[in-house]
This record gives C-alpha cells, structure tokens and sequence, in this order.
C-alpha cells in the first residue's frame, strides 16, 4: 500500500477555497426497469483555486457503480449556479428526478 510521507499526510487543507457550497448540490436519478436504467447524476459548485475561481463538478453513472466526473471551471459564482441550473434542467427534461423522487423536485415530464 502506498503512504504518502509524513510531511504530506498532515498538512492541513487551509481557508474557505476548499471548501464545497453544499447548498448548490443536485442530487438526480433515473430508473426505468423496462429499459434497464438506474442511473444517477450528481452535480454541485466548489470554490477552487489560488484566485477564487469556482467549478461546477458533475459526477454520473449506473447505481452503485463508480461514476465518471467532470468540471466546468467558471471565474464567478453567478456563472456557475448558471451553468448548473441548465443542466440540471436538461437532465429533468431527460426524465431524471429528485434524489427523492416526489413531485417538489421535478420541473418536467417523466419517461
């Protein structure tokens, strides 16, 4: 097993620019047994970066299974929450639902 060294393993992560925003978070998924689709997408905005940049990390796979990630790197807050508002409605459209699956947190129709 790797271990890093000692120096490494406990410098401590430094300031508010790691840290995630957890109220920007969107949880969805899909499920459709007919077609065999358990699917979940994950998205949520972090504040990265020595010069305050912000990134919209969108995270998808099969249930239960590791998901592929991805991130949009965005110089404002206000672009970010943009760019996370459309996709998550790109993906309510697609019949994805809120984690919960009631009709608070869906804005369209389902398949």
């Amino acid at each position: 097993m790797f271990r890093p060294p000692r120096s490494i393993a406990t410098f401590p992560a430094v300031g508010p620019r790691s840290a995630t925003i957890a109220t920007n978070e969107v949880p969805l998924r899909k499920i459709a047994p007919e077609r065999n689709q358990y699917r979940y997408y994950r998205m949520f905005i972090q504040r990265r970066g020595v010069f305050g940049g912000y990134a919209v990390c969108r995270e998808w796979s099969r249930i239960g299974q590791p998901g592929t990630t991805r991130e949009d790197w965005c110089t404002t807050l206000d672009q970010a929450t943009a760019i996370l508002t459309q996709r998550a409605a790109a993906k309510v459209r697609r019949g994805y639902t809120g984690w919960t699956g009631n009709a608070a947190t869906t804005k369209g129709k389902g398949r």
